[in-house]
């Protein structure tokens, strides 16, 4: 069994974007209440009262309180359920757990409008400092085979892979590789997922899902699973100071031990952050870090020769967030992190490129709603003046008639 950490005295929550805080500051609410809804929603692990409320943040005072709002079950097999699966699933607050906290529902809508025949788990932790799959794997693995499950039926997918560690790969019963196909890649990124399992290699820029591929990780179809018997997402398993715990969604960083500045993440691709910082469902690890000295970049180009998308790091790092062109080339990162230990001016490069990086996927997606949100509108408009021409015909027609009525002679009642 997973241990659980223990219930902070307070929690911390962070408004994501395209969603909305629906509680107020002295609000009581209950472990699983929702707290923010929109296109990502958000839930409170546990019971308390609201002592802060701003337009990005949230706090809850916890108490001790052990119950728990929960949602109707789903079944997931019955064909008719599909739109209430994708649905549960947003409700739920379910976002990519593997790092990237895209939410789940977007990436399976995406993937049951396309051709996807190919499901990837990935449960690949390759680099030092992160188990919290593994772990997951070894004792929740029933549930993990549900979450898969669901995914199955709503896409209707052929081929599932998992991608994990080989001690992982062999904790795994013979009789999971009647539902998946457990193999050993070395690389955790979906690009590379997709080309190790598939044969497929996707230029950069392109998704797994136009390539006929979807990759979800271990713990979001874990999520997934639950989120059909009614529970929201409101914990994780997480590495944290080495040691696996189920940790509370909101939960400071402070909470589970000192320290001025913690990283969280691998010890590659992890990012510092300052002790006022908080467990996210991002959140896969955990540990105290120092700061980087971030001296003058001497433009050596050791980050460019290590990265192996060939991005122009050095240029990357050293543009403004203006600079559109090179701000651009920032999708390309996978945030693999070897950029950071090359740097002789201990510059946090992999953190500037991922904030870069997270402005300019807000951006696209602002662009994106504002493009859809353009096409409604004409859409909506061309329905208008196809309706008002077709009453103008009516009236018209009516006023013809009436015409034609006052027109005609008398008719004579004794004929």
């Amino acid at each position: 069994m997973i241990p659980r950490a223990t219930v902070p005295a307070a929690l911390h929550y962070t408004r994501r974007a395209d969603s909305r805080w629906v509680v107020a500051l002295g609000d009581e609410v209950s472990r699983g209440s929702v707290l923010a809804s929109g296109m990502c929603f958000e839930h409170a692990a546990a019971g308390g009262v609201v002592v802060h409320v701003d337009h990005q943040r949230i706090v809850i005072r916890t108490r001790h309180d052990h119950r728990q709002e929960l949602l109707d079950p789903i079944d997931p097999r019955d064909p008719a359920n599909r739109q209430a699966v994708l649905r549960r699933i947003q409700e739920a607050g379910i976002v990519g757990l593997g790092g990237g906290g895209f939410p789940t529902h977007l990436k399976l809508l995406a993937a049951a409008r396309g051709n996807v025949q190919t499901l990837i788990v990935n449960a690949v932790e390759c680099e030092p400092g992160i188990h919290c799959d593994a772990e997951l794997i070894q004792h929740e693995l029933p549930v993990i085979l549900e979450g898969i499950d669901v995914v199955r039926n709503l896409l209707g997918v052929t081929e599932t892979y998992i991608g994990c560690s080989r001690s992982t790969f062999f904790e795994l019963p013979a009789a999971t590789t009647e539902l998946i196909e457990p193999v050993e890649p070395t690389d955790g990124a979906e690009r590379y997922l997709v080309s190790r399992l598939t044969g497929t290699d996707l230029p950069m820029g392109v998704r797994p899902v136009d390539s006929g591929s979807i990759v979800l990780n271990v713990g979001t179809l874990h999520a997934i699973a639950r989120a059909m018997a009614g529970e929201a997402l409101i914990e994780r398993v997480a590495t944290v100071f080495g040691e696996n715990l189920r940790v509370l969604i909101g939960s400071p960083l402070k909470h589970f031990g000192a320290g001025e500045h913690f990283r969280v993440g691998g010890e590659l691709s992890g990012q510092v952050v300052g002790a006022d910082a908080a467990i996210t469902k991002e959140t896969n690890a955990v540990a105290v870090s120092g700061q980087f000295k971030n001296l003058p970049c001497i433009r050596c180009g050791a980050c460019d020769t290590v990265c192996p998308e060939k991005l122009p790091v050095a240029s990357l790092v050293g543009i403004s967030s203006s600079e559109g062109v090179l701000n651009h080339a920032a999708l390309g990162c996978i945030s693999c992190g070897l950029c950071n230990p090359v740097c002789p001016s201990d510059i946090d490069v992999a953190g500037t490129i991922r904030n870069m990086k997270q402005v300019r996927q807000h951006e696209l997606t602002r662009a994106s709603a504002a493009q859809r949100s353009l096409e409604r509108s004409t859409q909506h408009e061309g329905r208008r003046l196809v309706q008002e021409a077709a009453q103008a015909e009516r009236r018209a027609e009516r006023l013809a008639k009436l015409q034609a009525a006052e027109a005609a002679p008398p008719v004579d009642p004794r004929a």
